[in-house]
């Protein structure tokens, strides 16, 4: 956080955002913290988002080796960090880095329903604003009392990995 804190442009202040919108189209997503829900309303705030997880992160003796891993989450806030020119982080450009703030939801995909369920939030964690994919609605199940997560997303919604190549 230290290293974070010494190459924002303007330390101390951070512009936050209570929305966004894919460009290519799709949903306004709320942040959950920062955007009023009026009552008799759709929550906008749940999303589908993806990341590299290791598939060997539990056997810290092998070599990483990353696969695209699908979570989901209620969105609660957007960053918009200015990061200035430096050679420490390889920047010759001012740039832009913009993170979402997402509380994570402990998802299970029982085996006779189709869809993933929840029961409980996971914790906070902040992630690039590109990994969302979509917003997603959800459906209490009073019998199984548990959420169900509808995703509907389309083909825009497919994150794409390139390999890192090293100069």
């Amino acid at each position: 956080m230290a290293v974070a804190r010494r190459h924002v442009q303007r330390p101390g202040v951070i512009a936050q955002w209570g929305k966004v919108q894919r460009i290519d189209g799709g949903d306004l997503i709320h942040a959950a913290d920062l955007v009023p829900m009026p009552e008799n309303s759709r929550d906008a705030s749940h999303v589908r988002y993806e990341q590299l997880v290791d598939r060997y992160a539990h056997n810290h003796r092998k070599t990483p080796e990353f696969e695209p891993g699908q979570f989901y989450g209620q969105l609660l806030r957007i960053f918009v960090l200015e990061i200035a020119p430096d050679e420490e982080l390889g920047t010759a450009e001012p740039e832009t880095i913009i993170l979402a703030a997402i509380k994570t939801l402990q998802v299970e995909f029982p085996p006779d329903v189709r869809m993933p369920f929840y029961r409980k939030d996971g914790p906070i964690e902040v992630v690039d604003l590109q990994a969302i994919q979509c917003l997603v609605g959800r459906i209490y199940n009073t019998q199984r009392k548990w959420w169900a997560i509808i995703d509907r997303s389309s083909p825009y919604a497919q994150a794409q990995f390139t390999e890192l190549t090293s100069a």
